[in-house]
């Protein structure tokens, strides 16, 4: 009797689960989620002044969103050039049609877990425009993490120089720098790998069973050209710029908020609610950061000696008001692409596909 793999093939994992059961584990994935971050926003609304933070929502003056929109969008333009850096050499896409699948991407992101809107970029660049998904997959969830990385270790630095830090979040810095360290020196190493005809079957990769040489033969090219970025110094300097100018940019955002809710706080504070708002975000524990980005903001505003009441107003306004930009763009970046929800609903299914069609 043939077995699962038998049926599979070669280089394909031994049993493979069905639509209906990856469907069924994301779907308590999610109610997991939504359960955890209920009960953390619940432990947040607990410790804080509802009455303050009601006083201070209410004399809230929306006239700064006029100029918070315009600074939300120009940080997406950043990003979406800096993503056409770092596609450069795989492939041809212009910077408007990068900027709306940055805008419907981030929205999906904030909404659904696990990263997914950048899986929808994936999916995009390779199924519409024929990039292919290893290098894709590499530039997206490695160099441009990377990048990011770069520049959250050289803010907290001029955080650090221009006003000090909080020691809680002193270790957190030394943490990164150290993790942004280590992962630009292999990345860097990997991206200068030269490989000569016939390397697979070299060194310890003869030692490989055949099927994981396959997959290693396929695979590594693609995540170096996904790399090329970093051996491209001019080019890498540009990108770092474009990386800069979005997180400041974006940072802005964050101190135009608090103007928002008549909150006083420094340029530099609000690089710190930045940068934790982004952490946050990098780690989806919950859809839209439910919870946690309440109590990240929260906790970063205290630390600065901001008032419970205060606090607390600023991350929900904040949170919510960051959420209706997300829609608003995002839904008109799915618009513009012509994305369908269907895309989107099978997303994970599409691009693991994708992704066993380049190892195959």
């Amino acid at each position: 009797m043939a077995t699962q793999a038998d049926k599979d093939g070669p280089g394909f994992p031994p049993t493979v689960p069905t639509v209906h059961e990856g469907g069924a584990r994301f779907r308590w994935l999610l109610i997991a989620q939504i359960i955890a971050g209920t009960g953390i926003i619940a432990f947040v609304l607990w410790r804080a002044d509802l009455r303050e933070t009601a006083r201070v929502i209410g004399d809230a003056n929306y006239i700064y969103l006029l100029i918070a929109l315009p600074l939300y969008l120009l940080a997406y333009l950043f990003w979406s050039y800096r993503s056409r850096l770092s596609l450069r050499r795989l492939g041809h896409i212009s910077l408007p049609t990068l900027f709306e699948l940055y805008m419907a991407a981030n929205m999906v992101n904030l909404i659904l877990p696990m990263r997914m809107g950048d899986l929808l970029r994936v999916r995009i660049l390779s199924r519409r425009f024929g990039f292919r998904p290893g290098a894709v997959m590499t530039s997206v969830f490695v160099t441009e993490t990377l990048f990011d990385g770069i520049i959250f270790a050289l803010l907290f630095l001029w955080v650090l120089a221009l006003e000090g830090v909080p020691q809680v979040l002193l270790g957190l810095a030394w943490t990164l720098f150290a993790v942004v360290a280590v992962a630009l020196v292999l990345a860097a190493s990997t991206s200068r790998l030269q490989l000569r005809e016939g390397w697979e079957e070299r060194g310890s990769l003869r030692k490989l069973p055949p099927a994981a040489r396959r997959i290693v033969s396929r695979v590594l090219p693609e995540v170096i050209d996904g790399l090329f970025l970093l051996k491209d110094i001019p080019l890498a300097a540009r990108a770092l710029v474009a990386t800069l100018s979005a997180w400041l940019v974006q940072a802005a955002v964050y101190y135009v908020y608090a103007r928002v809710f008549g909150i006083d706080i420094s340029p530099a504070e609000a690089v710190v609610v930045m940068l934790t708002v982004a952490l946050i975000a990098s780690v989806p524990i919950v859809p839209t950061g439910l919870g946690t980005y309440e109590a990240g903001v929260t906790g970063v505003l205290l630390l600065f000696g901001a008032g419970k009441g205060e606090a607390l107003a600023y991350a929900v306004g904040s949170h919510v008001l960051s959420l209706a930009f997300a829609l608003v763009v995002g839904t008109a970046g799915l618009l513009l692409l012509r994305i369908r929800p269907s895309d989107i609903v099978h997303l994970r299914q599409g691009v693991d596909n994708e992704a066993g069609q380049a190892i195959d």
